[in-house]
């Protein structure tokens, strides 16, 4: 690390989100603030309501908290067309709150908006990503690629949205909700934008190993990510204020792995990794201490350059539950 930086763990990933929310004003830039594109990871225990349930992300922007959500119908007892979803399904998508109170939301569908139903405004919140099939409680478990929204980053103008299931990176004007483009990706996971606007984006992240890619704004991958070694898992990204690209990395080595373009070769190479390698199982295995990770789930910076690392002694889980934890609890 840089000197005069310094790392902070955070043991239970809902702090990350507490510091998300507390460190949402970020850099001026161009009229603009914003909290250095960092996504992070929203657990709903909190925050649940009646018929929502918490999921895997959050992104923030000068206004707003966008929220990774699910959305249930109570075993068919919320029935109400267009506010709740249809027995036997599930919604998955994202909720949109004042930044100012998280747990104000802010309404973008008129016509549910002026609903007198006490449930309406958060309903009006709500977009809708995908629809499945509502999960039976004792059913046997699949490998069936979770619906949930893998992954969130926001700018004051557009919301990008990982939408895992269906291959595909979409992009949604951040006032109106209303979709704007989107494009292929192979099972987007976590999303950071970096200050030049330009997307990274951890992808083939179910099952198999999650690598990096990187867009223009206008879909076009930029042949700069680096590759990943053997080994390494891949559970989350961030950029900071020097625009190097960190990576939470939940494999053998338990460390944030920093990487800086290399102006020689236009591309982003290792350059210094955080913390002890080999995390809590290096030296006397199993003996916590400082900079002794163990099961990275995330990894965000704030203005200042401090870097703040969410590990729950397991790393990510897919999915969520209906107790209302994200799935990486």
């Amino acid at each position: 690390m840089a000197p005069g930086r310094r790392s902070t763990l955070l043991r239970s990933p809902s702090r990350l989100t507490a510091w998300l929310h507390k460190c949402a004003v970020g850099r001026e830039r161009r009229g603009s603030e914003r909290l250095q594109g960092r996504q992070g990871t929203w657990h709903g225990r909190r925050h649940a309501r009646l018929g929502q349930y918490g999921g895997n992300a959050i992104a923030l922007n000068r206004h707003y908290a966008f929220v990774a959500v699910g959305v249930g119908n109570e075993r068919g007892n919320l029935q109400q067309a267009g506010m709740w979803p249809p027995k036997g399904k599930q919604w998955f998508g994202v909720s949109r709150r004042d930044i100012r109170d998280m747990k104000r939301s802010v309404a973008f569908q008129a016509d549910l908006a002026a609903d007198k139903d006490r449930h309406a405004p958060l309903a009006a919140a709500f977009l809708m990503i995908n629809e499945a099939l509502e999960d039976k409680r004792g059913a046997p478990k699949t490998d069936d690629v979770k619906q949930d929204v893998g992954g969130l980053a926001a700018s004051d103008a557009l919301l990008y949205v990982a939408n895992t299931a269906m291959n595909r990176i979409e992009v949604y004007d951040a006032e109106s909700i209303q979709q704007k483009g989107k494009w292929n990706a192979t099972q987007p996971g976590r999303l950071a934008l970096a200050r030049d606007d330009t997307l990274w984006a951890l992808v083939n992240t179910q099952g198999g190993r999650a690598r990096l890619a990187h867009y223009t704004p206008a879909d076009v991958t930029i042949d700069d990510a680096p590759a990943l070694a053997a080994g390494t898992d891949a559970v989350d990204l961030t950029i900071d204020g020097q625009g190097r690209l960190l990576v939470a990395d939940n494999g053998p080595r338990q460390q944030v792995l920093i990487f800086t373009r290399d102006g020689s070769t236009d591309k982003y190479c290792e350059s210094a990794a955080l913390d002890e390698r080999g995390g809590i199982f290096s030296g006397v295995a199993g003996r916590p201490g400082p900079q002794r990770f163990n099961g990275l789930t995330g990894v965000g910076v704030d203005v200042a350059g401090n870097v703040y690392v969410s590990t729950n002694g397991i790393g990510v889980r897919q999915g969520a539950t209906w107790c209302g934890v994200g799935g990486d609890a």
